[in-house]
């Protein structure tokens, strides 16, 4: 099965700097391992970089499309392309949110999804739709593999879709990180063989290739019943070789940030107005003692009718 791609012309992507945090742009220069980057991501965004992973736990990141009053989707239509391609105002501003996803996408090692999302987004597939990038990946920023780890986190396995399209292609590397129960729950329930991990230790031999070869799920197990251990979760995948994970779960977005551990949100604003229900966390709500706070790292803009943000999460209790 053949992944799909998408052409981003240069001309119809291309975004507009209107802040730039140059301290702190400069300091996350300085510890980054990347010298060289792509050609295109300067010529349609600017130069990106992003800091060496934790010792015990990958550098994460999410990405999330919303509207102008904070929606996640419509409620007749609960796709988030819909927040992004719907906006009549700026087509090519959907385009570019798309492509900044392709760009996160081709510095990370693993990207998560929630079941919500595979069962919402029927043919979503965690790679790189610019096959521009997708080169530029290998050559100049030096990873050893085309695609990066899509990882399914669930808890109990149960509202996994096990015939989404995700397991039908041999070219992807597919993680399902669960606990106890949700092994059990899906495990059984797989055509294909699997390796399963639960410690970092078994993880350091773990390659992609050697995966893929023999058409093998991973299942990263930790915590008990149906309840995962997040740290010991983060550190196998560190182990896996996963130095940066991108979210792409609102959900797990929120789980992140509740442990303290999302470092960076990429967070894009169409320029629409949706109401309804559908509120990034509106089951995973903070006190107002204590809760994340963000630095904007950049702003930018296509025409005027999007918003592009770079924020660094900050977890310093509140003192209010």
């Amino acid at each position: 099965m053949t992944l799909p791609t998408i052409e981003f012309p240069v001309d119809k992507i291309r975004l507009t700097p209107v802040y730039k945090n140059n301290d702190r742009l400069c300091t996350i220069k300085k510890s980054s391992f990347e010298t060289n980057i792509p050609r295109k991501i300067i010529d349609g965004y600017g130069p990106i970089y992003f800091p060496k992973s934790h010792k015990d736990r990958p550098y994460i990141y999410s990405s999330m499309v919303l509207t102008l009053d904070g929606k996640s989707a419509f409620e007749d239509e609960n796709k988030s392309s819909a927040i992004s391609k719907g906006n009549y105002l700026d087509p090519d501003g959907g385009l570019a949110d798309l492509w900044i996803l392709n760009i996160l996408r081709t510095y990370a090692d693993g990207i998560i999804f929630g079941a919500k999302t595979l069962q919402v987004e029927e043919n979503i597939t965690g790679h790189i739709y610019d096959q521009e990038l997708a080169e530029d990946r290998i050559s100049i920023l030096g990873k050893k593999e085309k695609i990066p780890w899509n990882i399914i986190v669930t808890r109990k396995g149960t509202g996994v879709p096990l015939d989404h399209i995700i397991f039908k292609n041999k070219e992807v590397p597919i993680c399902i990180a669960t606990s106890p129960e949700g092994f059990n729950n899906i495990s059984h329930k797989l055509n294909r063989e699997y390796l399963v991990l639960r410690d970092k230790y078994e993880a350091k031999n773990i390659t992609q290739k050697r995966i893929l070869d023999k058409n093998k799920i991973v299942f990263v197990v930790t915590g008990n019943g149906n309840k995962i251990n997040l740290t010991h979760t983060l550190n196998i995948f560190r182990s896996m070789g996963i130095h940066r994970l991108l979210i792409e779960s609102p959900t797990f977005m929120y789980v992140l940030m509740q442990e303290k551990k999302l470092d960076e949100a990429f967070m894009n604003y169409s320029g629409i107005y949706a109401g309804g229900e559908f509120t990034l966390g509106r089951n995973q709500a903070f006190s107002y003692k204590d809760f994340p706070a963000t630095e904007i790292l950049s702003i930018h803009i296509h025409r005027s009718s999007f918003l592009y943000t770079r924020q660094k999460i900050d977890y310093k209790k509140s003192s209010s």
